[in-house]
């Protein structure tokens, strides 16, 4: 009797290359095959091996994420912007003018597959696209133009002109002696600042900066060192592509977004961290470590791409038709962006005169007060016109960077930046003598009366 003749075929049947496929039922699909099968009559078709094509189905331990609600919460802080949107008719298009930000709280219900992360950025002193603080404006690098030798320009000493402070930080215990080592100053992290030292020409009645060998000026050290970016509570935009200066003029001045004639210096601006919140999602099912570290990745490093730096009307002549030109694009990621900051443009000087000096016109303020009217003070009316010219100016500092943020939270938290309050007044007179008590709840437990706690202590000085 003859063998039975077999002739075998091995066909794969694989759900990725398959041709139909259903979502709701992984069981079921429709592969396409190059050559044609008939089956006969007493052919038999039997699975010879099988295999699951599935993230983390080759590791030992794999990872399952369910999407389950685990019954617990968490709550974040991170900053949040709240803008306010004008329709401008002259430029057809919505703009942002005013945003307000503070630091919001939310409480997350947690899930297996799913975190919610929040970070912050920070600026390393690398003498790259920053400017020290502080100061009062930038020059432009065209006045540069007339200091002769091309070649010296970058050996200027910088000063008052060029936008320095009026008061260098070199306040010492003998101010007339500035000769004294960095180490006899007070007032600030030494180690944080370089000293440059007077060593120029003879001047015949110098100052005490003027004299050789003494403290000149101070400098922040580019020693590479991490500050935080912190970001303006209150902020207005007036320089924007496709906003002309008109459309900007015609949104109303708020105030409340505006500092008073009294507290126009950035200084007294509220700074608070800022924060991002990050959503991060892992899909359900088996994965291996791996492919969970590699997704989280991709999400974290997702970028985007931006036109910006838009140069409105400032490469075509005066005579010729306006246009606003794109001079570059920004790319950034979810944990890797550009913040806004001081341009020669808005950090110039002369949008720092409506700013620091209300203008340039001398009037009394508009508060009524005689006694400052009469003090003699040269106090200057802060008007609509001011206000518009002075926001280009206070864009620069929509964003700046802290060392120390955690020092400058905290003294928030006890004191705003107007100082802490009196429980009463008194004749400065009697300062001395009876000292200085304070709007802050100093407590002794012992001393209750009724319940009530007493105030018990009083700080003098």
């Amino acid at each position: 009797m003859s063998a039975e003749y077999e002739d075998t075929y091995l066909i794969e049947c694989n759900r990725e290359s398959a041709i139909t496929k259903q979502d709701d039922n992984a069981g079921m699909w429709i592969n396409e095959l190059n050559n044609t099968v008939q089956l006969q009559a007493g052919d038999q078709v039997s699975i010879y091996s099988s295999f699951i094509n599935q993230l983390g189905s080759g590791q030992t331990a794999p990872i399952e994420f369910r999407g389950k609600k685990l019954k617990k919460n968490k709550t974040i802080t991170y900053t949040k912007n709240v803008p306010l949107d004008f329709y401008i008719s002259n430029d057809k298009k919505t703009f942002t003018i005013y945003e307000s930000c503070d630091n919001h709280n939310e409480t997350i219900e947690l899930q297996d597959n799913k975190a919610s992360t929040v970070i912050n950025y920070y600026k390393t002193m690398d003498a790259l696209s920053y400017v020290q603080l502080p100061r009062r404006f930038i020059p432009d690098t065209k006045e540069f133009a007339t200091h002769g030798d091309k070649r010296t320009r970058w050996a200027i000493t910088d000063s008052v002109t060029y936008g320095r402070v009026n008061a260098e930080r070199n306040q010492v215990a003998n101010p007339v002696n500035l000769a004294l080592s960095d180490g006899d100053v007070y007032g600030y992290v030494v180690d944080d600042l370089q000293s440059f030292r007077y060593y120029g020409e003879k001047v015949v009645a110098p100052s005490p900066e003027q004299r050789e060998g003494h403290i000149q000026l101070w400098n922040l050290k580019n020693d590479n060192s991490r500050f935080t970016i912190m970001k303006r509570t209150k902020n207005i935009f007036p320089n924007q592509p496709n906003l002309s200066d008109t459309g900007f003029d015609s949104v109303g001045i708020n105030t409340s977004f505006y500092p008073p004639y009294y507290a126009r210096d950035p200084e007294f601006f509220d700074y608070i961290v800022y924060r991002e919140k990050l959503d991060l999602e892992v899909n359900t099912g088996f994965s291996s470590a791996k492919s969970i570290a590699d997704s989280i990745t991709r999400q974290l490093r997702k970028t985007e791409s931006n036109e910006t730096s838009v140069l409105k009307d400032r490469l075509i002549a005066t005579d010729q038709a306006k246009i606003n030109q794109p001079l570059s694009k920004e790319l950034t990621s979810q944990t890797y962006k550009t913040f806004n900051c001081a341009t020669e443009y808005n950090l110039d000087d002369s949008f720092y005169i409506y700013a620091a000096d209300n203008g340039t016109d001398p009037t009394t303020p508009d508060n009524g007060n005689t006694a400052l009217q009469n003090d003699g003070l040269g106090f200057k009316k802060v008007t609509d016109v001011t206000n518009r010219l002075s926001a280009t100016y206070y864009s620069s500092y929509e964003y700046i960077a802290c060392k120390r943020p955690e020092i400058y939270e905290t003294g928030s938290i006890a004191n705003d930046i107007f100082g802490i309050k009196l429980k009463r007044n008194r004749p400065l007179t009697q300062n001395a003598t009876h000292g200085l008590v304070l709007n802050l709840p100093y407590f002794n437990e012992a001393a209750i009366v009724g319940g009530v706690r007493l105030p018990s202590v009083h700080l003098t000085r």
